[in-house]
């Protein structure tokens, strides 16, 4: 899988020509072989083993580096490569809505914004490549969870705040290929696939929404006698997909390409084949060829296993950090000694209000709040340590929770200060530490009961470290363990209501 070639002056990263070209005649040295869309077919459709070393080239959107000199470099070499377009950025040069964040951003001369964001606050810096870099990656993802109308609203919240005109996709860097190339080259074998009318997430958007933007995409292959039984997946993640493949076979979509990371095999499900990105240097060109390589995209392998364990990587899946691992440790034996058996021992009729908090409010205590108030009528309040006021959840919460078909969308960050303790306040932390720094802050009044959410886990965890910057296996062990807390501590109150 490849997208667009590297361009500093454009702030656009990806791959060089000169590699690309160098890379393409390692791998037939190496002893593959690059096979065509219609043998990839053959081979899905009817589950005949592929040859051994077999490469298939797909390359995403439709802009001009790609069409122009991408291709060009394929057919050089006698390579074949499938090029997935987003229609509307070809027959009306409408540049798709990831690409509009970036030119907004690589356009804007504002060093800081704060805008308003679907009735929260978002803020970003863009006084170093850094900040920009950030900029685009986190309101990127957060727009990957908008519907199609939410989306529109918040990127034009954001180009407004940052003083940019967004163009048609004629400036440099974003232009996009010419349907007669595209047509030139269709006539040399390269197939020009699916990728939707406007790049739309379709995880993120009801069925009709999806089926319109698919076959709009679909309507001008077809007028253009370009290939139509072929899809790729706008961002292709699971949390872009999320079921929409079901959407996918009821227009007639033959094989759907992700961008999850593995190796196909003839009994792929072919509606979310996956697909490993293409090298960059020489190093992760020998990893794909080395013999191992068929082993690393499988999380069940005990060679993967093994390596896991000898670079201590389990460790910051399970516990967050090596450091983090042994802080845990450190509170898990307390727990065993007894140190926090008092914090379970909460008088649940003295309960009016339940007060979750954490650092910022974003992540754990949101999740927590969310949660308890789906499943309890008590009232609920949340904040953070160190946050600010009125900003939205954090990108893996909301993907975290939109997979269990909870939404916390509403949520709003809360400073500390804005907290006023009352009578019957249960605060719940998730790190001794933070309990103890609250109980002094309100100078343990008797009135106002603490405890830890871990302890209402089935399986006790005294610290459960912040998921921040953590790999998507921590956070999902992160959250879980929320979860099922959050529910047990508003079971076991609720039967005192009842």
């Amino acid at each position: 899988m490849l997208h667009r070639i590297a361009n500093e002056d454009a702030q656009i990263s990806g791959i060089n020509e000169v590699w690309f070209d160098e890379a393409i005649k390692s791998f037939k040295s190496k002893g593959f072989k690059f096979i065509t869309l219609e043998d990839f077919k053959q081979h899905i459709e009817t589950n005949k083993p592929f040859s051994k070393k077999s490469l298939l080239i797909t390359i995403d959107d439709g802009y001009a580096d790609q069409v122009d000199k991408l291709v060009p470099i394929c057919l050089q070499n006698g390579v074949k490569p499938v090029v997935f377009l987003i229609s509307d950025l070809i027959e009306h040069q409408e540049l798709p809505w990831d690409q509009r964040i970036r030119y907004v951003i690589e356009n804007t001369t504002k060093e800081y914004i704060l805008f308003d964001f679907l009735n929260q606050k978002l803020h970003y810096y863009f006084d170093s490549l850094e900040g920009k870099t950030w900029a685009r990656r986190d309101l990127t993802a957060r727009c990957e969870l908008l519907s199609k109308e939410e989306l529109k609203k918040a990127i034009t919240s954001f180009s407004n705040a940052a003083q940019v005109e967004i163009p048609k996709s004629n400036s440099q860097g974003f232009q996009a290929a010419s349907i007669d190339r595209i047509s030139a080259l269709s006539h040399r074998g390269v197939n020009f696939c699916n990728h939707t009318s406007s790049h739309l997430i379709l995880a993120s958007n009801d069925e009709k929404t999806c089926c319109e933007s698919i076959n709009k995409a679909k309507n001008f292959l077809k007028k253009n006698k370009l290939e139509t039984s072929c899809f790729a997946y706008p961002i292709g993640k699971p949390h872009s997909i999320f079921a929409s493949n079901e959407i996918v076979e009821m227009l007639d979509i033959s094989i759907a390409f992700t961008s999850i990371e593995g190796i196909v095999s003839s009994d792929t499900e072919r509606l979310l084949v996956p697909r490993i990105p293409f090298p960059i240097n020489k190093k992760q060109l020998n990893k794909i060829c080395s013999p191992l390589s068929k082993y690393r995209y499988d999380e069940d392998n005990w060679l993967i296993k093994i390596y896991e364990l000898y670079s201590l990587k389990i460790l910051v899946n399970t516990y967050g950090g090596k450091a983090a691992a042994l802080v845990w440790l450190k509170h898990q034996s307390q727990l065993l000694l007894g140190k926090f058996r008092q914090y379970r021992k909460i008088d649940k009729q003295q309960v009016k209000r339940v007060v979750f908090f954490c650092k910022g409010n974003i992540n754990r205590s949101a999740i927590a709040a969310t949660i308890f108030n789906k499943h309890s009528p008590i009232e609920c309040y949340s904040f953070g340590l160190k946050t600010q006021q009125g900003f939205p959840p954090s990108v893996e919460s909301q993907r975290w929770t939109k997979s269990r078909g909870i939404s916390i969308t509403h949520h709003k960050t809360n400073k500390v200060e804005e907290y006023k303790p009352r009578d019957g306040d249960l605060l719940v932390s998730f790190e001794p530490d933070h309990l103890i720094q609250m109980k002094q802050k309100i100078d343990d009044d008797n009135s106002i009961q603490h405890t830890l959410l871990g302890l209402w886990s089935r399986k006790p965890w005294a610290y459960i470290h912040d998921p921040v910057a953590r790999p998507e296996k921590y956070i999902d062990k992160c959250f879980t363990i929320i979860e099922a807390a959050s529910r047990e501590l508003a079971r076991t109150l609720n039967v005192v209501i009842k």
